[in-house]
């Protein structure tokens, strides 16, 4: 099994991320902006088993 790495993400990262789902929702469809964060956050999981992956 691979070695899982700690994943630290900065302050303005996760309002980046707070920002995106955001203005999705004020174009009134806020299940793509869920989505999206999700996957990013799926992605960087991913990464912090397989970091050599992408």
């Amino acid at each position: 099994m691979a070695k899982k790495y700690a994943l630290t993400f900065a302050v303005s990262a996760v309002k980046d991320l707070e920002e995106i789902r955001s203005w999705y929702l004020d174009q009134q469809v806020p299940e793509i902006g869920e989505k999206l964060v999700k996957e990013v956050l799926a992605d960087l999981e991913r990464r912090s088993e397989f970091p050599e992956s992408g």
